[in-house]
């Protein structure tokens, strides 16, 4: 694999790695934490008062820890790696149409035209062939 690629690769990695940690911290600071910790006053205040003895079971109270946080971050972070390789797979699939040789299928190469379809292959654009041909990295 080209070493441009796998460059690519890894700054994509760690920038949506970044990402996903500040959007889900984000939405914990913001939103998760603040809702939780009213909910827990409130029960706190129902139980000294003697009005409720069941537990509270709500999204935010489940949510609030930070295992569950690093679980979302990963989570997202997975998504969006996921998402990555899909994007390359279908641009890739795409390349299987593709007729480089732009020649009839019932045609034998024989040994002397070897030559010309290898002109005919190295003609081909480098950015249409960077993940499917094999060849010397620039």
């Amino acid at each position: 694999m080209n070493l441009a690629i796998l460059k690519n690769e890894f700054f994509y990695s760690i920038a949506t790695l970044l990402v996903s940690f500040i959007l889900v911290q984000s939405v914990y600071a913001l939103v998760i934490r603040p809702k939780a910790e009213v909910l827990m006053q409130h029960r706190l205040m129902e139980m000294q008062q003697g009005l409720r003895q069941t537990s509270l079971r709500s999204f935010y109270v489940i949510v609030k820890d930070y295992e569950q946080e690093a679980a979302c971050v990963l989570a997202l972070w997975a998504l969006s790696l996921v998402a990555y390789r899909a994007v390359r797979v279908l641009n890739d699939r795409k390349l299987l149409d593709v007729d480089f040789l732009e020649m009839n299928d019932d045609l034998v190469i024989l040994p002397d035209d070897v030559a010309s379809v290898s002109r005919r292959v190295s003609q081909v654009a480098p950015t249409r062939t960077k993940s499917c041909c094999p060849g010397p990295s620039p």
